[in-house]
């Protein structure tokens, strides 16, 4: 029962009663209600010990002999002796049996409300802002604590699956792969080791955002009671035994493999592969995916792919229209499949495979054209090559972009270079080209001797760093991170433009330089230094 029912019922329980005698009741019962609590009884207390809506009611017509929803009542029949107990709240008791209940005097409290209002409304300047930063930070922590308890019981639950998982598929492994099946059974272990542990702190933290809320909203505490000291104490011991027994046999597994995680994976034997590339026409494309790519220069007059593939699940090269792809096989592609070789070969088989298959990319060091590399969850680089094996020519556009996947170039001299990266960290060093134009998301970028006309680099989640940058019109913009390092030259030399958001900067814009430096931070800083 609550404050605005029990009006509601009592409302309807008068029924067609005059409306001000309606109303001087109701308002009565409210002011009891209101006082009660201000005593500091429960909402249980106060509705256990006062009348009913429909006893209210009877009282009422049975004093007054009145009507009841337009009925006749009887008169009324003798009034039964009350306890003085039942009216303590009140401070009242009947004296007679033409007693009829009676609203007490409202015009005191009429006047403190309209008080209260004019307070209100003269402090409102003071006691708004206040109150606006005491929701918002009651919101940002109740959404903290919401966060903390979801990410708790997700953990449980993955370390959990992440167990029972590792268990099922590590039977596959006991027949030919005994030791690789005993590290992962020792993982499961771990797994479930952890999954208890971080099980210990659910409940706890279900009860403090329990009580946070109870206190948010003035509620009468109804916790069941505290945490059973021998229940934790006991998960914390098995949790304990469980991740200090899997690591122990997960090492002893680990270490008769020879202490060399490509061996978690029975991936088979590995071979070497060869092929020509055409550069005649001046445009080289390669696409892989799974592998690490490199591309080198060579004193070769012609262009050749060389690649490190696994005989049982070989990689699919194909060549078309001047595009050359090189793809990993159907189990990187269908789920079934994929769980099969995690089955019959371990589960980081993958990771092994990647590791060990790259593939390079010899370009002639003469080589003046176009290059198009593009790698799904893989590395990629470009080196300029050591001191006796360089690309003797610039070579021309030069268009690098990966999925999951850094991009690293070094030593190198284009006319454009663009570097495009999906979670993976992007590097320059030594490299020069006309323009440069460098974007990643969730990844950070850096520059380090790189000289263009036009320097462009943009990230979302990641850091900008630059050393001894030469660049004549430089634009640089960061989400959620910083800009730093230095800069070749004067500062009176740039027209600098800056645009910073819940940030700091050490810049001040100016117009006075023929070069251009544009540089934007949303929640970051900007550093940046000149130097000769």
């Amino acid at each position: 029962m609550t404050k605005r029912k029990y009006l509601r019922e009592l409302r309807k329980a008068l029924g067609r009663i005059p409306e001000a005698e309606k109303e001087e009741l109701i308002e009565y019962y409210a002011e009891i209600i209101d006082e009660s609590y201000e005593r500091g009884k429960t909402t249980r207390e106060i509705f256990a010990t006062l009348e009913s809506p429909e006893q209210v009611a009877s009282d009422y017509f049975n004093a007054n002999e009145g009507r009841m929803n337009g009925r006749r009542r009887p008169p009324r029949r003798e009034s039964y002796a009350r306890e003085r107990d039942e009216y303590d709240d009140y401070g009242e008791r009947p004296q007679s049996d033409d007693y009829r209940r009676a609203p007490r005097e409202t015009a005191p409290r009429r006047e403190k409300r309209k008080h209260n209002v004019l307070v209100t409304v003269l402090l409102f300047p003071l006691w708004f802002p206040l109150a606006l930063v005491a929701f918002l930070l009651a919101l940002s922590v109740s959404i903290t604590v919401l966060a903390l308890l979801i990410a708790d019981i997700l953990l449980v639950a993955a370390f959990g699956i992440a167990g029972v998982y590792t268990v099922i598929v590590s039977f596959g492994l006991l027949p030919n792969n005994a030791m690789i099946a005993v590290v992962q059974f020792g993982a499961a272990a771990v797994f479930f080791g952890l999954a208890m542990l971080f099980e210990i702190t659910v409940k706890p933290l279900s009860k403090g955002v329990g009580a946070f809320f109870r206190l948010m909203f003035r509620r009468e505490n109804r916790s069941s009671g505290t945490i059973a000291q021998s229940h934790w104490v006991a998960t914390l011991a098995v949790g304990m035994i469980f991740v200090l027994v899997g690591g122990g046999v997960g090492w002893f597994g680990f270490h008769e493999l020879g202490d060399d995680w490509t061996k978690l994976a029975d991936v088979g034997e590995c071979v070497v592969r060869t092929e020509e590339i055409d550069v005649s026409t001046g445009v080289v494309r390669l696409q892989a995916d799974n592998l690490r790519v490199k591309v080198v220069p060579t004193i070769d007059r012609t262009a050749s792919l060389v690649y490190t593939e696994n005989v049982e699940l070989p990689l699919e090269y194909g060549s078309e229209n001047g595009v050359v792809t090189l793809k990993s096989g159907v189990w990187t592609r269908n789920f079934w499949e994929h769980h099969k070789q995690v089955w019959q070969r371990g589960i980081l088989y993958s990771a092994v495979i990647s590791a060990q298959c790259e593939a390079t990319l010899y370009l002639p060091d003469i080589y003046e054209g176009d290059l198009f590399v593009s790698v799904n969850n893989g590395y990629l680089s470009v080196d300029g090559g050591e001191q006796d094996v360089r690309w003797k020519m610039p070579m021309g556009y030069i268009d690098l972009s990966t999925d999951n996947g850094m991009i690293s170039v070094k030593g190198l001299t284009a006319k454009c270079i663009m570097a495009d990266s999906d979670n993976g960290y992007i590097t320059f060093d030594h490299v020069n080209a006309d323009q440069i134009d460098v974007t990643t998301d969730n990844g950070g970028i850096k520059l380090k001797h790189t000289q263009g006309k036009i320097v462009k680099g943009k990230t979302q989640n990641g850091v900008i760093s630059c050393e001894r940058l030469t660049s004549e019109d430089i634009s640089f913009q960061v989400s959620n991170g910083s800009i730093s390092g230095s800069i070749v030259g004067e500062y009176w030399q740039y027209s600098v433009e800056t645009k910073v958001h819940n940030g700091s900067c050490n810049l001040k814009d100016s117009e006075s330089g023929d070069r251009k430096l544009y540089v934007r931070v949303s929640n970051g800083s900007i550093r940046m230094e000149f130097v000769s």
